[in-house]
């Protein structure tokens, strides 16, 4: 069955709509090296495989629907100072009057709830924007959440702030005439400042508009030069540039189809933009439902693509002008649609768009399932029953969440609606990832370990650490994705002890490597991601 998996979604990328062909041999090699990693007990594949098996209700009310969660996942690092992240949803008392509600989520308990606002009407589509530097506070970093109301009585953009102890009053900060729909935030700091930039749609445009340096800058029409009607924005930051984002959009054409469209910007240090060019990311059927989450290499946009009326989730990977194509649900029947993913961000994620875990909605039959992956092989594919045929449903995943002493437990906590005696309630599963912790290297282990490379990704040298209990023979191998030896690094007999090695990848290609570590029987292989 594994073999089967793999070998239905080993050829599923396309870049600019060409196939990658994959050598049949090669892939063979690299289904022997994981199956045999599996087997050697990776601790990072398999620390989540038994949470995805149970799900539980968590949010429900007779006199409420909880609907629409929304994280902040637009960047390619996590924040180890920070243990939690916020968590915005929609509270519907009745069809035509809506809060926007949020909490702090960490890995195992939710905050008590704060509502946003006061005044009554739809208040909806909330985004979420939260701190991601190296900061001081222990539990909560600064953010933000807009979102969309009509309490003025056209449709307008909220924002209220979080200082690290209470949320501000909510403030129209884009209002007129016209509605203003669709928000969406992505944060930067600069100065000591958060800042945050909001993309919205008004009229047949997409808008900017930045808070930068404690002050709001003027809004920017993004698409004056678009004759289209662009809807349905997206944001994220660029990894590994500061400064950098996205921002993607939907464009209509006369046929009622829609494609997808994103451009590149930075803030200058006056918080004015530099935009780049528009790229059109082209497939012959129509695409809907974008939304960014960021994976470890790049910046990822799910979206829903409609090829020969069935609807398919699939991922284009950005980088720069460039991007790569994915169909996430290749192999999967039925419709798939309405995905998205979470990464650790700072350790190695399953290649190629570096998540952790990947969910979708499935219709099959006369049912809705909401199928979680943990990752591109996914090995482990959980399916939870959300409703008959005609159910409607969302899903998403939050951030990476970290726990334990030594920052070394990594929650991601996946929820979705569904119906429960009338009201829509929020589910919930989790997978959880797992680092061995290091050890000073002056330390005798009170057993064999390997812990997960450090840095990782790494450009061009890591390390790799080991420990052994009693006296043995060591060996320490890398291998590359095709399970070719690379080079060896420890072939001879140590003392008991802790031990760092240096590995360097000059040389060799960007990609995915193993480190295989065999002693008295012990054996265990990890996974570590060269980025040049």
């Amino acid at each position: 069955m594994i073999v089967e998996i793999f070998l239905s979604k080993i050829n599923k990328f396309t870049f600019g709509g060409t196939i990658m062909k994959t050598n049949i041999l090669n892939t063979i090699s690299l289904i022997i090296l994981i199956l045999l990693t599996f087997c050697a007990g990776n601790s990072y594949s398999q620390s989540g495989t038994g949470n995805l098996d149970t799900s539980y209700t968590l949010l429900s009310s007779s006199q409420y629907d909880y609907k629409n969660p929304q994280f902040d996942k637009t960047h390619n690092s996590i924040n180890y100072f920070v243990r939690d992240c916020i968590f915005a949803y929609e509270k519907w008392s009745d069809s035509n009057n809506s809060k926007v509600a949020v909490r702090f989520m960490n890995y195992n308990s939710l905050s008590p709830e704060i509502e946003l606002g006061a005044g009554n009407g739809l208040n909806i589509k909330p985004s979420v924007a939260y701190a991601y530097g190296n900061y001081l506070h222990p539990v909560n970093n600064k953010g933000a959440v807009v979102y969309e109301s009509n309490q003025n009585g056209n449709r307008d953009i909220f924002i209220s702030f979080y200082d690290t102890i209470s949320w501000s009053t909510p403030v129209a900060v884009v209002s007129g005439p016209e509605d203003e729909t669709d928000p969406v935030i992505v944060s930067y700091t600069r100065n000591d400042f958060f800042n945050v930039v909001i993309a919205y749609k008004r009229g047949n445009d997409i808008f900017l508009k930045s808070y930068h340096n404690g002050f709001w800058k003027d809004e920017i029409n993004l698409t004056s030069d678009d004759s289209l009607n662009c809807s349905s924005p997206s944001i994220t930051s660029v990894a590994f540039v500061s400064d950098n984002f996205y921002v993607s959009y939907l464009q209509s054409s006369g046929n009622n189809s829609k494609s997808i469209i994103f451009k590149q910007f930075h803030i200058n240090t006056d918080g004015s933009y530099n935009i780049g060019d528009a790229v059109n990311i082209f497939q012959s059927g129509s695409q809907e439902n974008i939304r960014f989450s960021k994976g470890v290499n790049y910046s990822t946009l799910n979206y829903d693509y409609d090829t020969l009326g069935v609807k398919r989730f699939y991922s284009a990977l950005i980088q720069a002008n460039n991007f790569k194509i994915v169909d996430q649900t290749k192999g999967y029947p039925g419709i798939n649609f309405g995905g998205t993913g979470s990464s650790h961000g700072d350790i190695t994620s399953d290649y190629p768009t570096g998540y952790s875990l990947f969910t979708w909605i499935r219709k099959i039959n006369d049912s809705t399932q909401i199928i979680i992956t943990n990752g591109y092989f996914d090995f482990y594919t959980r399916s939870f029953h959300a409703g008959n045929a005609g159910a409607e449903t969302f899903v998403n995943s939050s951030s990476t969440l970290v726990f334990g002493q030594q920052y070394t437990y990594f929650r991601i906590r996946v929820l979705w609606e569904k119906q429960i005696n009338g009201r829509t309630a929020l589910i919930e599963s989790f997978r959880d990832e797992t680092l061995s912790s290091v050890s000073e290297n002056n330390s005798v282990p009170g057993d064999y370990f390997l812990s997960q490379n450090y840095p990782n990704p790494f450009n061009p040298e890591t390390n790799l650490e080991f420990g052994i209990s009693e006296l043995g023979f060591v060996s320490l191998k890398v291998y590359d994705g095709m399970g070719r030896e690379v080079q060896t690094l420890v072939n001879e007999k140590l003392s008991p002890g802790s031990y760092t090695v240096k590995f360097n990848g000059d040389g060799l290609a960007s990609g995915i490597y193993f480190y295989s570590f065999k002693v008295n029987g012990f054996t265990e292989t990890k996974r570590m991601i060269l980025i040049k």
